[in-house]
């Protein structure tokens, strides 16, 4: 009674029974009194135990019911933190969005003094002034991002054919302004043939800078950095060695734990975010390979060691693949018959590119874009709007299309469906420049029609490799 109906229930039927049995079960019978001492004992073990049962049952009970409000306590509480989760993502993602909208115009201006070949060497010092600080701030971007990546497992590696003899040397160019600022000696000990492993490309690239960037700033002016690449039978080893600040021991276990920072955040040491080695770190995991830091302590130095392994397929990649990882495009098969009402064009056409039509609202950004492109030799067409840029397509007959996803009226994603719908591959290619560049979003874009997706701010060189590209096939999954 008491657990199909409650406490008092239960009371009740205890009451009850101990007064029938006391009336109708003990002798003598239909009398209240009880004669034998036996008898009275066991009736009250009886009640005893009945009371017993009853304080279990209901002592269960409540508890049964503090554990389901605890459980509904616990979802709601998950269902509050899942809520967060996601408004913290879509913060990042807006506020990556936002930060690279501006950061588009004044890269691509920086990139418009860079070709001006009559500029006074005060002003070229001014250049690589605003070109340093411009790569900081992209790099604190895209550190931000890549946390919250690390945070909701959303990094994939895109593993492809790489010499990391090629890896180390773009990262040295990479960080080459800032070793000449500060004076530093660099040594490197690289092997004389490409050292191939089957790696992600552009990750590997963004660990060497990483340590480099980190054995720069906290080495003082006129220091000795050496970069070292070595490999073995199963892995390749990258070692970076300074005779810096070093790690004391006290931190060494932190270092890679992220915003921490081993200078105190007023040192002129300090710069950043503290992000830099647990991105590292997370990298390398990723790639099944390992890190490890030794220093002698603080005004000694740090050396680390970065291990990757080589990959099964490295040593088989050679006749199958591309320079960019992917398989060779047969030469023979044939492209898609061009739409009359367009007209055809020849492979070699295509190649060239000359008409490129840039698609955006940001006003800044698409005319030093155009500008940019109009350097380069290209003729060029700007549209605002997503109606506008359909017009000007169908008018100016773009080779290709670097089209912005947020536009107004209609987006990125409905234009290029509206444009594949009149050109096909092989007279159009749509390149989707957007400061959205989340995994989603790139394959929102592959499905709506694009042949690649670059983030803002965009790197030229790879912009320029996308236009005159013949086959996209080879650098849309590669590029960013």
């Amino acid at each position: 009674v008491a657990w199909l109906c409650g406490v008092w229930p239960a009371v009740l039927a205890l009451a009850a029974s101990t007064l029938c049995a006391a009336h109708y079960v003990i002798t003598p019978d239909s009398n209240w009194a009880i004669d034998a001492p036996a008898d009275l004992f066991g009736l009250i073990v009886f009640f005893i135990v009945g009371t017993i049962s009853i304080a279990l049952f209901a002592r269960i009970e409540t508890q049964r019911q503090i554990a389901l409000q605890q459980s509904a306590l616990n979802q709601k509480l998950n269902e509050e933190l899942t809520h967060r989760e996601k408004q913290k993502d879509e913060f990042i993602a807006l506020l990556a969005h936002e930060l690279r909208n501006p950061l588009a115009p004044i890269g691509n201006s920086i990139s418009l003094l860079e070709k001006q070949s009559d500029l006074p060497d005060s002003s070229l010092q001014v250049v690589q002034v605003l070109r340093n600080n411009f790569n900081h701030l992209v790099r604190l971007t895209n550190d931000l991002l890549d946390v919250s990546r690390f945070l909701n497992d959303k990094i994939e590696l895109k593993r492809e054919r790489v010499d990391m003899v090629e890896c180390v040397r773009l990262a040295i160019d990479m960080n080459r302004f800032d070793l000449s600022r500060k004076k530093h000696a660099l040594y490197t000990d690289l092997p004389d043939q490409p050292v191939w492993a089957f790696l992600d490309q552009v990750r590997c690239c963004q660990i060497i800078v990483n340590l480099l960037s980190n054995a720069i700033r906290y080495t003082p002016d006129e220091g000795k950095i050496t970069i070292r690449l070595s490999a073995d039978e199963h892995n390749v080893m990258v070692e970076v060695r300074d005779n810096g600040l070093g790690i004391p021991d006290a931190i060494r276990g932190k270092i890679f734990t992220p915003f921490f920072q081993a200078q105190p955040k007023q040192s002129r040491y300090a710069s950043g975010l503290g992000l830099g080695l647990s991105i590292v770190k997370k990298l390398v995991q990723l790639h099944g390979g390992a890190i490890s830091v030794n220093s002698n302590g603080l005004f000694n130095g740090t050396q680390i060691l970065v291990s990757f392994p080589l990959g099964v397929d490295a040593a088989f990649e050679h006749d199958t693949l591309s320079p960019h990882g992917h398989a060779d495009c047969d030469p023979k098969e044939p492209r898609k018959a061009a739409d009359l009402a367009v007209g055809t064009r020849s492979e070699s056409d295509l190649s060239l590119a000359h008409r490129v039509l840039v698609v955006d609202d940001h006003r800044d950004t698409a005319d030093t874009l155009s500008a940019l492109l109009a350097v380069e030799g290209f003729s060029v067409e700007v549209a605002r709007t997503g109606q506008e840029a359909v017009e000007v397509a169908m008018a100016f007959f773009p080779q290709v299309v670097l089209l912005d996803i947020g536009l107004p009226e209609l987006d990125g994603f409905e234009v290029a469906r509206l444009l594949r719908a009149q050109f096909t591959k092989a007279q159009l290619r749509i390149i989707a420049l957007s400061g959205w560049g989340s995994e989603a979003d790139k394959a929102k874009g592959l499905q709506s029609g694009f042949d690649a997706h670059l983030t803002k701010p965009i790197c030229l060189q790879e912009l320029l490799q996308l236009i005159r590209e013949p086959d996209l096939s080879a650098v849309a999954v590669a590029a960013n």
